[in-house]
């Protein structure tokens, strides 16, 4: 038996296999059965012959319906407690970001 890593078109390793023969694809490359049966090279680069650690994946924008929500929230906080000046640089926070964002 034969094992393998598939990568995707950036090199991240999306999939291993195990296959009854060799194959010659670019995006298949040979691995141990060891490493084969413990994952460890899922979700990593390869490079240079090596598989690396990749990068985190960078965290998605919040959706204006959800920083719609968290500033009505924390301006519905400031509100309960009083505390008029937060509310007020909540609001223009929040007037600020919606014309940043094009909103």
């Amino acid at each position: 038996m034969k094992f393998y890593a598939q990568l995707d078109k950036n090199n991240k390793v999306v999939g291993i296999s195990q296959l009854k023969g060799a194959v010659s694809e670019p995006h298949m490359i040979e691995i141990s059965e060891e490493d084969y049966g413990e994952g460890v090279v899922l979700g990593r680069l390869y490079e240079n012959g090596e598989f690396i650690e990749a990068p985190p994946e960078p965290e998605p924008e919040p959706t204006y319906e959800e920083e719609k929500a968290r500033y009505l929230s924390l301006i519905k906080d400031a509100q309960t407690l009083g505390e008029d000046e937060e509310v007020e640089r909540l609001q223009q926070e929040w007037k600020d970001l919606k014309i940043g964002k094009g909103w």
